[in-house]
């Protein structure tokens, strides 16, 4: 594919040709799917896209008996998560950014169930979807 392949702050490169680099964040992307396999998808949920139809109402809605406050521990994966997704979306894949935003903004005020199943399906997301953390970039001459 390259003669020419780099990496600098956790981005990577690739010289398609004289002319074109692809960048990449693989790396990122390989260790957040490693962090996941902890956390595999909640039953029937999946990930074609990172929030569901009523996700950003769902997440924003107080405690109930059917979406508990989760716990600290948790809180913690959760942010952890979110730390290293946000830093994919943010380095190469802003069209994600929105769903990031908004479940970022829930995680120190409303952990909730919901907020945690929807964390897992965006990060699932990110993950899954490898070719969308590539950029080509055409070089002047």
């Amino acid at each position: 594919m390259s003669d020419t392949e780099g990496e600098f702050c956790g981005v990577g490169s690739v010289r398609i040709d004289d002319g074109t680099v692809e960048l990449h964040v693989d790396k990122a992307i390989g260790d957040l799917a490693d962090k996941l396999s902890a956390h595999p998808l909640p039953a029937l949920m999946h990930c074609d896209v990172p929030m569901a139809i009523g996700g950003f109402r769902a997440i924003a809605e107080a405690p109930s008996d059917a979406s508990p406050l989760m716990s600290d521990a948790l809180l913690s994966e959760a942010r952890y998560i979110m730390g290293l997704g946000g830093w994919i979306v943010f380095t190469l894949r802003a069209y994600d950014s929105f769903a990031s935003t908004a479940l970022a903004t829930q995680l120190g005020k409303n952990f909730t169930r919901k907020v945690w199943h929807a964390v897992l399906r965006w990060a699932h997301y990110l993950a899954t979807t490898l070719d969308g953390g590539r950029r080509e970039l055409e070089e002047d001459n």
